[in-house]
């Protein structure tokens, strides 16, 4: 997640690139107590991924086109993957067209690395390095960087590990629309100071450190835009509907399903004030600590600089 002006409008003088996000399942074989996601059974059947797949590029048929495999955790889906990604590798072949999956790297198997290393146009964000040779033997990957409140404090040790086992692309994920507590903020606000020096100092020595919150942007913390598409078909224009906070929002940002492509109104995507939509949502003291922790990651990213 990049950082971003909380309170800034949607807008902001940027333009999203186009982006098709398919969540795969809300079903995950984790319970971290920081992820905001609703937990459910179910996955995405395949006729409604190739449905929203031919939605998508009929609505944006250029080049730099991206397609994002989302949770729950995405590997529990696999075999959604496996039937997909070659259609759509083989029908839009020359379009420039990305992938992108985000997965906790707990059901990175044998075969599921050997389905990555075929196809090395996915870049797979790992939550987490449980065995580096493993990620390592990835060919396009970053390693996304969850720091709940209680971890904040290490932070530091935890990049300069990263960066020792040889790990060179990096993505921080401080845990939004939580409460933090002061000492907890103040922790944050140090050990990003200290990881900026560290990826600094390596930099200097001529290493390619990647922070991918230098080049990400999205209007909301966390959540991705673009057409999101749900388990059973229903599209969104953010998935941060997905959250425990926001899943009241649902049947409102509801712009239809890709099963009935007839009765989908895209233009209920519009002016939609994302700001207003987080700060009636969240506690205040919630909301408070969520503009504090994105306050500290733009900065932390203003310092590598």
């Amino acid at each position: 997640m990049a950082p971003m002006a909380l309170m800034a409008p949607m807008a902001n003088g940027r333009i999203l690139p186009p982006k098709l996000v398919l969540t795969l399942t809300h079903a995950c074989n984790l319970r971290c107590p920081y992820c905001p996601l609703v937990k459910s059974a179910g996955s995405m059947k395949l006729e409604v991924a190739q449905r929203a797949a031919e939605l998508f590029f009929a609505r944006h048929p250029g080049h730099g086109n991206t397609v994002k495999f989302f949770g729950g955790e995405p590997m529990l889906s696999l075999r959604i993957m496996r039937a997909i990604l070659p259609r759509l590798r083989d029908r839009y072949v020359g379009k420039g067209l990305k992938f992108f999956v985000s997965t906790n790297a707990t059901l990175l198997n044998r075969s599921a690395v050997r389905f990555l290393q075929r196809y090395p146009e996915i870049e797979t964000a790992v939550s987490g390095v449980l065995e580096p040779r493993t990620v390592l033997s990835l060919p396009n990957f970053h390693v996304n960087i969850p720091i709940p409140p209680h971890l904040a404090h290490k932070l530091g040790e935890y990049v300069a590990r990263l960066l020792a086992r040889g790990i060179r692309r990096l993505n921080f994920l401080p845990a939004y629309y939580l409460r933090w507590e002061s000492s907890q903020l103040k922790a944050l606000e140090r050990d990003f100071r200290v990881s900026a020096g560290l990826i600094a100092r390596r930099r200097r020595r001529g290493e390619a450190i990647e922070v991918k919150n230098e080049t990400n942007w999205a209007p909301t913390p966390l959540y991705n835009h673009g057409m999101v598409v749900g388990p059973e078909g229903d599209i969104y224009p953010c998935n941060l509907v997905f959250a425990e906070h926001f899943s009241h929002l649902r049947s409102r940002l509801r712009l239809g399903n890709v099963l009935e492509s007839d009765s989908i109104d895209w233009s209920r995507a519009d002016d939609v004030r994302y700001d207003a939509l987080i700060r009636d949502a969240l506690p205040r003291d919630v909301y408070r600590s969520t503009y504090a922790v994105d306050r500290h990651l733009t900065r932390f990213v203003e310092a590598l600089a």
